[in-house]
């Protein structure tokens, strides 16, 4: 198999305390690792397979995936499938910032989510904001 991977990162006046990459990803594989900050990422195309929490799970555009900080991780493209990507990376200080003056942290959730509008209106602000807003 194939693979190539091509990806960029920014930040946004209109989002800030936020990193926002975007990535193409065919056949590309991300072996077990973690990030820093809390991760909500969205596939723009493709499936691809997912290893977080024990369980693989199989996501598509019309699921939304949330990472938490020093969460160990894995995905890949599936075999003969192009895969694009899009995710927010918030700073833990960002989120305890809105959730503290509520009374706590956060609440637990599934880390994926089949929810094709939420996955939808996520993709629309991430391109929005990939066009400068």
């Amino acid at each position: 198999m194939s693979t190539s991977a091509a990806g960029r990162a920014w930040t946004s006046s209109a989002l800030p305390g936020v990193t926002l990459i975007q990535a193409e990803l065919g056949g590309h594989r991300f072996p077990p690792h973690i990030h820093r900050q809390y991760v909500v990422g969205v596939s723009e195309c493709g499936r691809h397979r997912a290893w977080r929490r024990g369980e693989e799970v199989l996501l598509s555009p019309a699921h939304v995936s949330v990472v938490a900080p020093e969460e160990v991780h894995a995905a890949e493209a599936l075999p003969g499938e192009a895969w694009s990507w899009r995710s927010f990376h918030l700073e833990p200080e960002m989120i305890a910032g809105v959730v503290a003056p509520r009374g706590g942290g956060l609440p637990a959730t599934r880390p994926v989510r089949e929810h094709a509008r939420l996955a939808g209106t996520l993709l629309a602000a991430h391109r929005a904001l990939d066009e400068g807003g």
